[in-house]
């Protein structure tokens, strides 16, 4: 998987920098950003979620927390939202301890550290998407587009999207889920080390990338997309999938489909391997709620206790079509940039 440096990267203006030196100034910037947080209060829902929760407490036994729900309710409660996030929760306990009571400062500067860490590894996360998966002769992972990965992985670190999540202690959750989702994305990267002629790929590193994927869960639910994400990697980049010639394919019954000549070997392997610990992680999931879904309440969602159901469907419908033009919007101006360039 030898490639060559894109050849653009070089055409952007900015200094080359070492990988050390484009982490430590990544890592200092998105620290920098945020660090007017530090010194925020417990506010809106960290009244529940912390100041309220008896988990974080010294007296209440570390095993309540396993069996209780993000707010500190018990999973088989009626009252419970069944958002069970264990590793959040004792991150906070860890704060409490470690502060001796209830000072959010702690909190605050372990949130900006963790977005720190986040923006940092967003380097390699970039480097793959953007330059794509690349090894010398050593078989060590190559950076083929250093700017570019430097310079989206700055503009992560500064975005003011991430405010709630680093800002609002509870948005620790995300971040803990993040860090476990790029952990486990990277992880499965690893997993092919190899020369592009070597199909084999590394089950141990699979594996590894589907326990990072159950603990990002156990910080925050949506830790599971990981495992999608995975998988369209693996179709889009290590397969190389082209979906017209497939398309045609399958249309064109002419000739036989061989599914080798589209798919590396090992992929059926490895879609079993992401399937089977996506539905074990589902069932699990499933048992610890109880085999219920979570009641909400009129005050958690107004709109879907609406006696009218066009506004109890609007509402998403609205979110729906805002995020399927933003997605639309931002593919259209790369695909008119790429042509563009290529003129």
């Amino acid at each position: 998987m030898v490639l060559s440096e894109l050849h653009w990267d070089h055409h952007i203006v900015l200094p080359r920098l070492t990988p050390s030196q484009a982490r430590v100034l990544v890592g200092l910037v998105a620290f920098i950003c945020f660090a007017n947080s530090h010194d925020g209060d417990f506010v809106f829902d960290d009244s529940e979620a912390i100041v309220n929760n008896k988990d974080l407490r010294p007296d209440t036994p570390v095993s309540n927390i396993w069996g209780n729900d993000f707010w500190g309710s018990n999973l088989s409660s009626n009252t419970s939202h069944k958002s069970y996030r264990p590793l959040t929760v004792l991150t906070f306990r860890f704060n409490y301890l470690l502060a001796g009571g209830l000072h959010p400062v702690g909190f605050h500067v372990l949130n900006i550290a963790l977005h720190s860490v986040i923006s940092v590894l967003m380097i390699d996360v970039f480097a793959i998407l953007i330059g794509g998966l690349a090894y010398d002769g050593k078989g060590k992972r190559l950076n083929q587009a250093p700017k570019a990965s430097f310079l989206a992985a700055l503009l992560f670190a500064v975005h003011p999207v991430h405010t709630e999540s680093v800002a609002g202690i509870v948005g620790r959750a995300d971040l803990l889920c993040a860090l476990f989702f790029q952990l486990s994305f990277l992880s499965y990267c690893k997993a092919f080390h190899g020369d592009s002629k070597d199909d084999k790929f590394s089950v141990s590193w699979t594996i590894i990338s589907l326990l990072l994927c159950a603990v990002a869960m156990l910080c925050k639910e949506q830790g599971i997309t990981v495992l999608g994400v995975n998988a369209a990697f693996d179709v889009l980049v290590i397969c190389s999938v082209n979906f017209n010639e497939l398309c045609q394919r399958l249309l064109n019954k002419a000739k036989p489909l061989e599914i080798n000549e589209f798919f590396r070997k090992g992929f059926l392997t490895r879609m079993g391997l992401l399937t089977l610990g996506g539905t074990i992680l589902l069932y699990t999931r499933w048992r610890i709620m109880g085999t219920g879904p979570p009641a909400f309440t009129e005050v958690d969602n107004p709109a879907s206790f609406a006696e009218n159901i066009f506004v109890r469907v609007s509402g998403v419908l609205i979110v729906i079509s805002i995020i399927t033009l933003v997605i639309l919007i931002i593919y259209l101006r790369s695909l008119h940039a790429v042509l563009q360039y290529k003129k």
